[in-house]
């Protein structure tokens, strides 16, 4: 490895070959745990997974085309939907679903770097820096689309960058064309992306080049029209689909862990203090362009709602985007000794955050499994209602959409599969509506003290009937129920239900119907109702 000698020793002249080796490789090891495992414990995976094999498979499958239907629609969260099943034939519903995430990882390792060479026609130390954030909290917790669509949005920015020198209309066309796309893949991404670039161009206005600002925020906005068009006359969802909430300081430690993930905690504390000293000490300065936008996306990662209209997890879209356009935008002061050990101990880094992630998915994999196993006793049509332990309440973020493998295994039905309305493609026939979650505050687990409430009709109960209405009358609409006892506690479970399996982390239990049940599935398909064996 050499280095120029450039005013600063940040910049290695890897050749174009080298430098794609590098990062290919960086990638692959990022990637390499989603293989390593096999059932990451991602909350949202096997919902994805589960949906997107529903879609490649419902015609093939009488159980699933009785309960789902597909519905194309302009929704602008169709990412992997659009992606997945292109990879479907040549790979099962989990591997093609983790191969997908994984492109979103090559994404995130490649972006920044995409955008440091806009900014600077050359690749450095940082931009490998900026690839840690790849393993950010919507990656952990499985925002598969988004995560993609995000990625996608480091080369949007830096294309605009790039054509600073080209005419307006072709900006124009450029950009209305990515915008459109990068809705279509996830709007929350294009949303970074249209505000990032207008504060970067308001930078311009502030340093008093005012023609230039304001005619580059005019092709901004403009090339953003027919998104927003598309929004206004195809809304996705609508206010009445869940609550927003603000909580500002109480999910404020959360904003700031969704920078990585909990594993590599004490690796972005000792970064964050380097770097801050290094941009202190002048040893580090960050592109005066790119100053403006990092600083405005931070207030936005501190205001944004917890949760805007159902939509959780907001406030985690855009902390790590934020992180990795900082280091793309980062110049170092520093010798070509110190940068070539910087460029090793990323590497290093790299290597030990993907081994020590391998790690922590381990136990909970092996546990997915045992679950995943047991589940595929159940028959083709099962409906399995699934719930879990009161002390379970605050620890069942990679268990929650598990059960769902069991779509793929063996076609059951999982109340909690994603067919919100105007937000997914897949949706529940209207026989079924009624025992699937409607909206995004209603995909939650429900605890053990409240099942008997939920058996009875749940009556002067509104905080169950707005999270769980699915699940009144419950032993009347299901077969079986999946109860998580992630810490080990065995509490006492309602009457009418017999156990069948057990495991390390859940019991699943025949649930015996009571006499006085209602004729409550007459409207279900005649081929999966009732009991299943």
């Amino acid at each position: 490895m050499t280095t120029d000698h450039a005013r600063d020793g940040s910049w290695l002249s890897l050749s174009p070959a080298a430098l794609v080796c590098t990062f290919s490789l960086a990638g692959l090891v990022l990637v390499a745990p989603l293989w390593l495992i096999a059932l990451p414990p991602m909350s949202d995976l096997p919902g994805h997974a589960a949906a997107l094999f529903i879609q490649t498979h419902i015609h093939s499958s009488p159980v699933l085309s009785q309960i789902y239907s597909v519905e194309w629609a302009p929704i602008p969260d169709l990412a992997s939907e659009l992606i997945v099943p292109l990879l479907m034939p040549l790979l099962p519903a989990i591997a093609a679903t983790k191969a997908f995430l994984g492109m979103g990882v090559l994404l995130w390792m490649c972006g920044p770097a995409a955008v440091q060479y806009a900014l600077f026609r050359r690749v450095g130390v940082t931009a490998l820096v900026g690839a840690l954030f790849a393993y950010n909290r919507n990656f952990t917790l499985g925002f598969v689309n988004y995560y993609f669509a995000a990625g996608v949005g480091f080369f949007v920015i830096a294309a605009w960058i790039a054509s600073e020198k080209w005419h307006a209309f072709q900006r124009l066309a450029m950009m209305a064309a990515l915008f459109s796309v990068q809705y279509f893949l996830h709007i929350m991404a294009l949303a970074f992306a249209g505000f990032f670039l207008l504060i970067f161009e308001l930078a311009r206005l502030l340093d008093g080049r005012r023609n230039e600002a304001l005619r580059n925020m005019a092709i901004i906005c403009a090339a953003a029209l027919p998104a927003l068009l598309c929004l206004l006359i195809f809304p996705p969802g609508h206010a009445t689909d869940g609550e927003t909430h603000l909580e500002l300081l109480l999910s404020l430690p959360e904003r700031l862990l969704s920078l990585n993930w909990e594993g590599f905690l004490p690796e972005i504390a000792v970064l964050a203090a380097v770097t801050a000293w290094e941009i202190r000490s002048g040893h580090a300065r960050v592109d005066e362009r790119m100053r403006l936008p990092l600083l405005a996306v931070v207030i936005l990662c501190l205001a944004v709602p917890a949760a805007l209209f159902g939509q959780w997890g907001i406030h985690l879209r855009y902390t790590a985007m934020d992180a990795a356009l900082l280091f793309a935008a980062l110049e170092l002061e520093v010798s070509p000794r110190v940068a070539s050990a910087v460029f090793g101990a990323t590497l290093c880094a790299i290597v030990v955050d993907a081994a020590t992630l391998t790690w922590f998915w381990r136990t909970p994999d092996m546990q997915i499994r045992e679950m995943r196993g047991a589940l595929r006793q159940l028959a083709p049509g099962t409906k399995l209602a699934v719930a879990m332990d009161d002390v379970s309440r605050f620890r069942n973020a990679g268990f929650r959409h598990s059960p769902e493998y069991t779509v793929i295994d063996r076609a059951i039905f999982d109340p909690l599969v994603f067919t919100q309305k105007a937000q997914h493609i897949l949706n529940v026939r209207p026989g079924w509506q009624k025992l699937a979650a409607a909206t995004s505050d209603q995909s939650g687990l429900a605890t053990l003290a409240d099942l008997p409430a939920l058996a009875a009709g749940a009556n002067g109960r509104p905080d169950l009937l707005k999270f769980w209405p699915y699940l009144v009358r419950w032993p009347c609409n299901f077969d079986r129920l999946l109860l998580f006892r992630l810490t080990g506690a065995h509490e006492p479970v309602p009457p009418g239900l017999d156990e069948i399996a057990n495991g390390e982390v859940f019991t699943l239990y025949r649930i015996e119907r009571p006499a006085d049940c209602a004729r409550q599935t007459e409207a279900l398909p005649t081929a999966v109702t009732g009991h299943a064996g």
